[in-house]
């Protein structure tokens, strides 16, 4: 590698469109005018040599952060921008022993894409996709409580042949001789088709190889068993779903090979809004994927409509009122809970499955 910077432009910036959901009424046109369209940046691969790393994934370099480290520049000024919290990271940084990295290191995290499976798939499968013929031979730079919190992510990096860890702790700081860097692949939004798609494929395939797990064609994921956003009166919706033949799962019972198995298997797919419906990236042709979203304009409910333009299967959308009091951990307005309306919930679903 060279000691300055290279970069390959591997796709470069170009605008999406979007269509309107399959189900889409004219006076719901609002909910996803603003996401009809965006700008998708180019993405390349770097090179770099001779960077400083942390736990909290931030590259620098002469006291100069790395932006393409970074999901957006502007984070950068965000979490760094004032004198009193640049001085708080280069001390505790100053502070922090130094290890030193000889073995060539693939990064492909941010601070933004956390350890959330919808970040994995859509951020990061992507970025690894693009440095494939690397994986082998590099070590993967994760921190440490990745590993601890989610359990996935060994099984994702499993499977797609990853060994290699440079794990990242709280004590150290690294300076790493080597490193390769695919950037962003499209952002939270707007992604770029080619290796959002083939990282899937890579990652479906291993997968499959793995697990055939089915429990049915017709899938209601649930999310009584997560800390917010439910559907507060499920109870009241589950004899009408086993009328039209919906197995209702909690995909914290499975593991990832089996979860992409269910899906993969599937022809309709429902759930309120949650990462679960990232697995809608890995149906088939002619399947449908059924957002339960609740009726206000929020944008933040448009990432699984946005890439939807990236998947074999149809998007459709149920609104649902917020359920009249937040639970306990529905902290943010994008994580209360919703109530559904049983009679239009009965009509919905004889609509979709006829």
């Amino acid at each position: 590698m060279q000691h300055i910077i290279t970069e390959n432009i591997v796709y470069p910036e170009h605008t999406l469109q979007v269509q309107l959901p399959v189900n889409c009424m004219p006076e719901d046109e609002v909910y996803f005018n603003d996401t009809l369209q965006g700008v998708v940046r180019a993405c390349k691969i770097m090179e770099l040599e001779d960077y400083y790393a942390n736990r909290e994934l931030v590259l620098w370099k002469n006291g100069k952060m790395l932006p393409e480290a970074f999901a957006h520049a502007w984070i950068i000024k965000s979490v760094y921008g004032s004198i009193s919290s640049q001085l708080k990271f280069r001390i505790k940084n100053f502070l922090r022993k130094t290890k030193v990295v000889k073995q060539p290191v693939l990064w492909c995290i941010d601070p933004y894409a956390t350890g959330g499976y919808y970040h994995w798939i859509v951020e990061i499968l992507p970025r690894l996709w693009l440095v494939k013929k690397y994986v082998p031979q590099l070590q993967f730079a994760v921190p440490d409580y990745f590993l601890e919190r989610w359990p996935f992510v060994k099984e994702f990096m499993a499977m797609l042949g990853i060994e290699k860890y440079l794990v990242l702790d709280n004590n150290h700081k690294y300076f790493i001789k080597h490193l390769v860097l695919p950037t962003r692949a499209g952002d939270p939004f707007y992604r770029q088709h080619i290796p959002l798609i083939n990282g899937v494929q890579w990652l479906k395939e291993a997968a499959l190889k793995l697990s055939s797990k089915t429990v049915g064609k017709r899938i209601y994921i649930s999310r009584q068993k997560a800390r917010y956003r439910k559907v507060v009166n499920e109870q009241e919706i589950l004899p009408v779903l086993n009328q039209y033949g919906f197995t209702v799962v909690y995909l914290e019972d499975f593991n990832l090979a089996d979860q992409i198995s269910l899906l993969s298997r599937a022809e309709i797919v429902m759930s309120i809004h949650g990462a679960g419906l990232v697995n809608m990236v890995f149906m088939e042709e002619g399947s449908k994927l059924v957002e339960i979203r609740p009726a206000k304009v929020y944008h933040m409910y448009n990432c699984f409509y946005t890439l939807s333009p990236h998947c074999k299967c149809a998007y459709y959308y149920m609104l649902c009122d917020y359920a009249p009091q937040p639970l306990e951990h529905d902290s943010r307005i994008d994580d209360h809970s919703l109530i559904i309306d049983v009679d239009k919930f009965d009509v919905f679903i004889g609509k979709l499955t006829s």
